[in-house]
């Protein structure tokens, strides 16, 4: 199973996405912005990052920005997860490094499958 780094600054979605990937066997820390992710990435290891995108202080595209050039793991898989569904959003969050990016609303079934195989494909970057 994955350790996940959780950032979300809604804390009903965060603490419902961090029960079920635990009760999946996941070990998940959460992070309420971005700013707290890097202090969290600063002070353990992840397998991966899984970010909201429109968070207040630093977005999610700030912070997956920040973990491809200045994290000691720049190949950190990053799933961004949003309620931005349109294709220029999507490449906004492939360009600024993600490895994946989820739509809101999205099944806690499908986002653990998507986990799962960032965990299980190196990133080629």
């Amino acid at each position: 199973m994955a350790t996940i780094l959780l950032v979300d600054d809604d804390a009903d979605i965060r603490d419902l996405i961090e029960l079920y990937l635990t009760r999946r066997g996941h070990d998940v820390t959460s992070a309420g912005d971005g700013l707290k992710a890097i202090e969290a990435l600063r002070h353990a290891s992840f397998d991966v990052l899984l970010s909201d995108v429109s968070m207040p202080g630093m977005s999610g595209l700030e912070l997956t920005t920040w973990v491809r050039r200045e994290h000691q793991d720049p190949g950190l898989p990053v799933l961004l997860v949003t309620a931005l569904n349109t294709a220029a959003d999507r490449e906004r969050g492939l360009a600024a490094g993600a490895s994946d990016y989820m739509f809101k609303p999205f099944s806690l079934a499908a986002l653990e499958a998507r986990v799962s195989a960032l965990v299980d494909t190196p990133d080629p970057r």
